[in-house]
């Protein structure tokens, strides 16, 4: 029965870890955490001084927790499920947008009112003062309003700089 107490153990110990390195929904965390138990009640329940036995595996066990624990924090474990390349440049903050007020730019999509447009060389998602404006059409920023800017076509501005 020792020997069936430490293959419980074991397994276990395999599924806790590959829980912290595959992605899945906790199955394998699940079943390590149910292995260990049944090895600890088979360890106290049918092996001579069971308890002592159980207290030995429970302290290597908390041992290979803070290693584990220790070495995940100086590589800084799931660091390369997040993204540190930015994938554009980001607009400017609100407040410069009023800068933008009267200058020209480029419609770079169709805004059906929303859409995306080139001014000063800056994408920016803007919005038209309520009509249609077809992609690469030429549009005169009106106003900055909710970190937003409203475009009007040129032409309907009264100036055609294309």
């Amino acid at each position: 029965m020792i020997f069936l107490s430490i293959i419980l153990m074991l397994i276990a110990a395999g599924l806790l870890i590959a829980e912290s390195v595959v992605p899945d929904f906790g199955v394998l965390g699940i079943s390590g955490i149910i292995m260990l138990v049944l090895a600890a009640v088979g360890t106290v329940l049918y092996v001579p001084y069971g308890g002592y036995l159980l207290t030995g595996e429970l302290v290597f066990l908390g041992a290979g927790v803070v290693l584990l624990v220790r070495r995940a924090r100086r590589k800084q474990a799931g660091s390369h499920f997040i993204l540190k390349d930015t994938l554009n440049e980001d607009p400017p903050e609100h407040e410069d947008l009023g800068a933008y007020v009267g200058k020209y730019g480029t419609a770079k999509t169709s805004l059906r009112p929303f859409g995306v447009a080139e001014i000063s060389g800056v994408n920016f998602d803007v919005a038209s003062d309520g009509n249609y404006i077809p992609e690469n059409s030429s549009v005169l920023v009106v106003r900055a309003e909710k970190g937003r800017l409203v475009v009007k076509a040129a032409e309907q501005a009264g100036v055609n700089i294309n």
